[in-house]
């Protein structure tokens, strides 16, 4: 699937005035290994709030992720997970819809797609109860989307694009970058149908989306260009 070009580190940069903060910065080194002793580490401290442990889990799971041991990221979000259901808090609602995301995205990654549909829409019945953003629901949908189509469900994966298509319509401006991310993964889906003229409409589609935003040497650019030129090929075209 086509990743998001305005995907950017944001949040997720590790700050500098906790106990997590120098595991993250391994992490962002890609020195995983070495990030996970420090999060074992830090299990190992006293007094350690639930807070911290939910915030610790989720280090360490996706840790595990990045070093490929999938079964023990699953364990370790579940983890997270127990300790959040048991919370009383609104505050952790967030959380637990990303803690959803993510065991969903390893199932994915394990090529196990009914797994990893179930969560997602564990997280999509929780999100509604919860009155989540529609931006969120919609990135829900998108996920389901791409799973649907690795798993060659394609009807099914058109309805989630539609969703997200109609949720994002309604809060987006029509050439959004989000837009050109969504109907390139559309081609994607026809490509993998083998529905060719479909295909090309959306990467075109996508193409000239995300022209409004970024350079043409922009490196999402670069590759949905030569996914064009494939495409046009099997139809025939130069």
């Amino acid at each position: 699937m086509f990743a998001n070009p305005t995907k950017e580190i944001g949040s997720a940069t590790p700050k500098q005035d906790d106990l997590f903060s120098a595991g993250d910065w391994l992490y962002w080194k890609c020195e995983y290994e070495k990030a996970r002793e420090h999060f074992q580490a830090v299990l190992k401290q006293p007094l350690l709030s639930a807070s911290d442990l939910v915030r610790c889990y989720k280090s360490m799971g996706a840790v595990e992720v990045e070093l490929k041991n999938y079964d023990e990221a699953v364990n370790i979000y579940n983890k997270q997970l127990s300790i959040m259901m048991a919370s009383d808090s609104s505050s952790t609602k967030e959380d637990i819809i990303s803690c959803y995301l993510s065991i969903g995205k390893v199932y994915w990654l394990k090529l196990d797609y009914n797994q990893a549909i179930a969560y997602h829409h564990r997280a999509l019945e929780f999100g509604r109860a919860s009155e989540l953003s529609s931006s969120r629901i919609s990135a829900v949908h998108k996920n389901l989307a791409n799973i649907y189509t690795n798993a060659k469900e394609f009807d099914l994966a058109l309805e989630h694009f539609q969703k997200a298509l109609d949720i994002d319509h309604q809060h987006l401006r029509k050439d959004h970058p989000q837009f050109g991310q969504t109907y390139a993964n559309m081609g994607m889906m026809y490509q993998s149908k083998q529905h060719y003229k479909a295909a090309l409409d959306y990467f075109e589609t996508a193409r000239e989306t995300w022209l409004k935003t970024f350079p043409s040497t922009h490196v999402s650019i670069e590759k949905l260009e030569k996914t064009i030129r494939k495409v046009k090929s099997k139809l025939g075209k130069r």
